[in-house]
């Protein structure tokens, strides 16, 4: 009877425990369909952001790596327009228009001429000018280290410290080289000739066809300046004593003067620090005596303003007026003299007690018998 009484409560423990094991799984089971959908979403947010942060890292690092790589490499140079079709990018200069490559390895380059698109490119310690116009390379590298100027289709180039002159395709036009370092400023600029230093250090002139139109025979040449037909005039220099001559040659004033000055057609030759005497163009004496400090006159109410006559000074420095063709207007008897208008000059007398007026072509106009504070 005990034993069966201890299976009795056995049984009765044992469905009491699984009872109670059922009510807590149910418990839960129904707590877990009303929590479910807010758990959920917690779970696949928190999935979310882990996600998130795991490619933001991988993107920083592929960002990293892909600087580090770019950064071993050689930089890309921007593109370069030259034209509408002709590029300049990565060392390379393409035709756009026909998908060409025209030349490559350009490591630097520069605008020789703008208006005409010439464009000089180094390439690997030469230099080559290329036509951005008409897509050609003109002279090509390796025959020059580097180009000056181009004027007119010549263009300076130089070899090591050696500077010659060659035509746009790159051929000599005169077989003698120059030093560099005497020739910087070596150009045309416009014009037909050249003043060139020579490597024996005389200095002479060269036209356009790389002739001597003034051998290298003087210690300096120098401009002076030009007329309204383009005549140009230079000076040129031989034992501290300086001439006139022409870019073609003609000798114009012989080399006995120390300073030399143009203006308006008149050239004005000082054989001294005060002593000048007037030449025309063609090297003509136009005043048939010395003048001494042959000066501008500015107007006396217009100092901005020059007068068409000059004033000049004798020996005694006594005041004169010149014509700009050298003309003799006034002769020297004058201690002051003043412009009022063109035709109208204040002249006082030396003695101080006449002020005298006169026009333009030295007549008498009229006088005042006044003391003038000078």
């Amino acid at each position: 009877m005990n034993v069966d009484k201890d299976l009795l409560e056995k049984d009765v423990n044992d469905q009491n425990d699984q009872k109670q094991e059922k009510d807590v799984n149910d418990q839960n089971d129904q707590k877990q369909k009303e929590d479910g959908p807010v758990a959920n979403a917690l779970y696949m947010l928190t999935g979310l952001i882990v996600l998130v942060w795991v490619l933001v890292g991988v993107f920083k690092l592929g960002s990293m790596a892909i600087d580090f790589v770019m950064g071993l490499l050689p930089a890309s140079a921007p593109a370069t327009m030259f034209t509408d079709d002709v590029r300049l990018k990565n060392s390379k200069i393409t035709d756009l228009e026909a998908d060409t490559l025209i030349i490559s390895g350009v490591e630097d380059w520069e605008v020789l001429d703008y208006y005409d698109k010439l464009v000089k490119l180094s390439l690997k310690g030469s230099c080559a000018v290329f036509d951005a116009e008409n897509k050609k390379v003109l002279i090509e590298p390796g025959k020059f280290k580097d180009f000056g100027c181009i004027e007119d289709g010549v263009v300076t180039a130089t070899t090591d410290s050696l500077l010659q002159f060659v035509d746009l395709k790159g051929k000599v036009l005169l077989s003698t080289r120059f030093l560099y370092e005497d020739n910087k400023d070596a150009g045309f600029d416009g014009g037909d000739y050249c003043i060139i230093k020579s490597r024996n250090g005389y200095t002479g002139v060269i036209d356009k066809r790389g002739k001597w139109s003034v051998m290298p025979m003087y210690n300096e040449i120098s401009e002076l300046g030009f007329d309204t037909d383009g005549k140009r005039f230079l000076v040129y220099t031989n034992n501290n004593k300086s001439g006139v001559i022409t870019h073609d040659g003609k000798i114009l004033l012989n080399p006995k003067y120390d300073k030399i000055m143009y203006c308006n057609g008149v050239i004005e030759a000082c054989v001294s620090d005060s002593v000048s005497s007037l030449f025309n163009i063609d090297g003509q004496l136009l005043s048939d005596c010395y003048l001494n400090y042959v000066q501008p006159l500015a107007y006396a109410k217009d100092g901005g303003r020059i007068a068409p006559l000059r004033t000049f000074e004798n020996l005694c420095s006594q005041i004169g007026l010149v014509a700009q063709d050298g003309t003799i207007v006034l002769r020297p008897i004058f201690e002051r003299i003043e412009a009022i208008d063109d035709d109208l000059y204040l002249c006082i007398t030396q003695a101080r007690k006449d002020t005298v007026f006169f026009d333009a072509k030295g007549d008498y106009f009229k006088r005042h018998s006044i003391c003038i504070d000078l």
